[in-house]
């Protein structure tokens, strides 16, 4: 019963993880209006930093900063490499 409980928190954990990348998707193609295929890339280099910060050592938290620090930084260079930065809307 215990393996049921534990395969299905990992299946909620899992599910989680696509549908909000799913989100993503929908929200750089709701306000850029083109579909971004590096937003993947961005996921797996902040996946990366976060393992590779865990297994040096750091603790939960830190691995987690450096996750959304990671790909916060790759999401800004995927927007200004392929010029969706200065195409934002202008909202008067």
């Amino acid at each position: 019963m215990a393996t049921f409980f534990q395969q299905f928190i990992t299946s909620l954990s899992v599910g989680g993880l696509y549908a909000l990348l799913a989100v993503g998707y929908a929200l750089i193609y709701s306000v850029f209006d083109f579909t971004n295929f590096a937003f993947g890339a961005v996921m797996m280099v902040s996946a990366f930093a976060g393992y590779f910060a865990t297994e040096f050592g750091a603790g939960t938290l830190p691995a987690m900063l450096a996750a959304i620090a990671a790909g916060v930084d790759a999401l800004g260079r995927a927007a200004v490499g392929c010029g969706g930065a200065h195409r934002l809307p202008a909202h008067a």
